[in-house]
């Protein structure tokens, strides 16, 4: 037999010919079964073995061949396969051996019998096993199991998703997020997606997965050997039907609703037009015959809520592989814009955000133009009227997140500067409807501080507007910013307990700096002495904010700042003596840097670089840190003597940086490197000096 099988695998056309015939032949025989099953077992050429399992799955596959087979012969394959899987070295074999299984258990499994619960307890029993590859195989042949016999499996749905719930709570546990057995586990529940579809019960056993399965996906996202592609047809459209699904509303409309082709989701305009709170979750409309009567069940709305944020976070983690399925989840998603529960507009906010962010990196240029006219007047309605403070939030970092990622194509559209920008102003001046809102005596604390971040929110929206356009288009913007800040600032003054709101204008401020360039020279006048006022507050907020805001000028200003070099040396000298608060110390360090940057003409740099190698490395504020060894590269070019006595000093300062990790990005990691290796070069006793004395530090320095 096993000769057969060797002249069906190879060999020239007429031995396959004739293998092929004596196959037929072969067939009609009682004791051919048993012997492809001892050829399995057996033969010490896998290719034979796996090639004999193929031969199996293909004849029994009919219902009809396997209940022919006598009974002994059916109960002989039955008892000893399972155990052949775990015998079998080769993978590609197992594989094989395991889809004939399946065939067995499409005929089988209706039965119910005790080999039924033989193979549950076999995937069980293996898939939580201590041991990793007996774990592997048991997740494996789940996996394989679920796509040749999904319906046989899907009564086990509940157990199978407990089983993967635990894998992926075990694989955290280790540190070891990704690996094959939640991915096998993972696959096994997609196989039986279809097959559920029309079951409620299996559905939400699916919803009470999505944060499961959303962080199963991000581990393994970017493993080469894990194909989420193949995954995400099923999960995906489970996560769209809970989208789309509108189980739990219950609309009752009166007659005058059902004619007008009234909309359960847009419920804004009816509510605002009442003078009583509607509770969307508990009203009885008892007394309100003339509004829209919705009630939410609860779990559907955690269900559809946990749909989108799964969506989002596949966008955010799958790359081009959710590329299929980003413009129906956009279009779905956007449907529920006005959904009358807030947590559910403020996810689908959030979603909209990343699927037009995903285009983006998807270089998918028109259809972000298309998202873009969409979403900033659908955002700007939403800051506006939304009475749900969650919902402004969302909307206002909404318009963060797209200025950060996508710059000046969030402007493709003639007037969305001043959508955008209109937004802030209202924000800032407590003009939207979220702002008016009247709670109890209780909630004013807790809405008190939730003003004040929609406030800085939409604050952090300027710097980032501005650096997403040219300077001078910037700059009349700005303009009017500008005198609305210094209003809230001398009012902040004039206030007890207002230092963080003091701080927050100052900060806003500094961060526009960049976007203005040399414009800054406009409000030079009024700039230079708040900042340098600022640097001796008692407040440890505003004094940092005020540093950061001295050095982010004279970089962005240029030659209009080189008047005030000595003003500005001074002052930092002599805070930086004094100063106690680590952040502000940091920023100390990075202002003095700027400085350098900008014009190391102005700076007496025999004197200034000693003391500024002495407060390194940076304590807390690690974003400072590219500034830092920009300013100590510029000097090392000029060939500073006074760079040789420190060159020990920053050598070892450099490569702690970089031990520890204390850099903000990328850039900055490989302009550190770069300095290192050049200072290795150029002073090697120095840089050898550093790494006999430290240990720690020569084992790093060793990876490079």
């Amino acid at each position: 037999m096993e000769q057969l099988v060797l002249n069906l695998l190879g060999g020239d056309n007429e031995v396959m010919k004739k293998a092929t015939n004596d196959l037929q032949e072969a067939f009609k025989r009682p004791e051919t079964i048993p012997a492809f099953c001892e050829l399995i077992v057996s033969s010490a050429n896998p290719q034979v073995r796996q090639y004999s399992a193929v031969l199996l799955r293909r004849r029994l596959d009919k219902l009809r061949n396997w209940q022919v087979l006598p009974q002994e012969t059916r109960d002989m394959i039955k008892n000893g396969i399972l155990q052949r899987v775990l015998m079998e070295p080769e993978s590609y074999v197992r594989n094989a051996v395991i889809r004939f299984i399946g065939v067995i258990v499409r005929h089988e499994f209706p039965k119910k019998d005790q080999w039924t619960n033989d193979v549950l307890k076999f995937i069980y029993d293996n898939c939580s096993a201590n041991d990793a590859n007996l774990s592997q195989i048991g997740a494996n042949t789940l996996d394989i199991l679920t796509e040749v016999a999904p319906d046989q499996f899907l009564p086990h749905l509940q157990a199978i998703s407990e089983m993967f719930s635990a894998a992926l709570a075990a694989s955290e546990r280790a540190g070891t997020m990704g690996n094959p057995v939640v991915y096998h586990i993972l696959v096994a529940l997609g196989n039986l997606v279809n097959c559920s579809e029309d079951n409620s019960q299996y559905k939400h056993i699916y919803q009470n997965l999505l944060p499961d399965i959303t962080k199963a996906l991000h581990a393994l996202q970017g493993d080469p050997d894990k194909d989420i592609a193949s995954v995400l047809p099923t999960i995906v459209t489970a996560m769209l039907e809970s989208v789309k699904s509108t189980e739990g509303i219950m609309p009752d409309f009166d007659e005058e609703d059902e004619e007008n082709g009234g909309d359960i989701y847009n419920v804004g305009t009816e509510v605002a037009e009442t003078d009583e709170d509607i509770d969307i979750e508990t009203s009885d409309n008892e007394d309100d015959d003339d509004d829209v009567a919705i009630a939410v069940e609860n779990a559907f709305m955690d269900e559809k809520e946990e749909a989108i944020i799964a969506l989002r976070e596949i966008a955010l983690h799958s790359g081009a592989a959710f590329a299929p399925y980003i413009q129906t989840a956009f279009q779905e998603v956007y449907k529920l814009i006005n959904y009358p529960q807030d947590d559910i507009r403020r996810v689908a906010v959030e979603a909209l955000t990343q699927f037009t962010v995903s285009f983006y990196e998807m270089k998918n240029a028109e259809a972000v133009r298309e998202c873009i006219v969409i979403l900033i007047p659908k955002f700007s309605e939403i800051i506006r009227t939304d009475e749900e403070r969650n919902v402004v939030m969302a909307a206002l970092e909404a318009f963060n997140e797209l200025l950060d990622k996508l710059k000046g194509d969030v402007f493709s559209v003639e007037d969305q500067k001043d959508a955008i920008f209109e937004c802030v102003m209202d924000v800032m001046l407590g003009k939207v409807a979220c702002q008016f809102d009247e709670g109890t005596n209780d909630d004013e604390a807790e809405d008190s501080e939730f003003d004040e971040t929609i406030i800085e929110t939409a604050g952090e929206i300027l710097p980032r507007f501005g650096k997403a356009m040219r300077p001078e288009e910037f700059a009349p913007y700005f303009g009017r910013a500008f005198t609305h800040l210094l209003e809230k600032l001398d009012k902040a003054r004039r206030k007890e307990d207002a230092d963080m709101e003091r701080a927050y204008v100052v900060g806003v401020l500094a961060e526009c700096f960049e976007g203005l360039q040399k414009h800054t020279n406009t409000w030079m006048a009024t700039l230079m002495p708040l900042l340098m006022a600022g640097v001796q507050e008692k407040n440890d907020q505003i004094r940092n904010n005020s540093v950061f805001g001295l050095g982010e000028l004279v970089m962005a200003a240029g030659e209009f700042a080189y008047d005030f070099y000595p003003q500005i040396l001074q002052l930092l000298f002599g805070a930086v003596t004094k100063e106690q608060d680590a952040n502000t110390l940091d920023n100390i360090c990075g202002a003095l840097a700027r400085l350098i940057i900008a014009n190391s003409s102005l700076v007496p740099l025999k004197d200034v670089l000693p003391v500024f190698v002495q407060y390194l490395p940076l304590r807390t504020d690690f974003d400072e840190n590219s500034a830092v060894f920009k300013c100590l590269h510029v000097a090392y070019q000029q060939g500073q003597q006074v760079l040789v006595e420190l060159m020990e000093r920053i050598a070892f300062v450099a490569l702690q940086v970089l031990q520890k990790k204390e850099y903000s990005n990328d850039e900055t990691r490989d302009y550190i490197y770069n300095f290192v290796q050049q200072i290795r070069q150029d002073f090697p006793e120095q840089y050898g000096k550093v790494i006999t004395n430290n240990p720690e530090i020569a084992a790093f320095a060793a990876s490079f």
